[in-house]
């Protein structure tokens, strides 16, 4: 191989390297403004609050699960997770009363009636 292809072929790698980390640096910049976004949305939902005041703040649902709890009839409602969070974006509605009686927005915030 002759000194000027073995340049070329460096000289693309490179461009190539810095393509790619550009590319998946504005990536993960989009997914943290999302992130944020979606944690400022949370936290704007209250306790107290209707479901229809959730989907209204937060649009539709990635996942709901009703279920019982001591004969309680409730619902969690699911959106996605900030990025690295271990719990999800989700509220605890009382299906009977049609009120949030939790917010949890990822790792950080979280607000349980009394």
């Amino acid at each position: 191989m002759k000194l000027t292809e073995t340049n070329s072929i460096l000289w693309s790698r490179i461009g190539l390297s810095v393509l790619l980390f550009i590319f998946l640096g504005c990536d993960a910049s989009s997914e943290g403004k999302q992130s944020k976004q979606l944690i400022e949305q949370c936290k704007e939902v209250k306790i107290g609050m209707t479901r229809s005041e959730v989907i209204g703040i937060m649009g539709e649902p990635r996942n709901t699960v009703d279920f019982q709890k001591d004969g309680i009839d409730l619902e969690r409602i699911y959106y996605p997770s900030p990025r690295h969070a271990s719990s999800p974006t989700q509220f605890l509605v009382n299906k009977e009363s049609n009120l949030v009686e939790e917010v949890i927005c990822g790792d950080n915030y979280s607000r349980t009636k009394k």
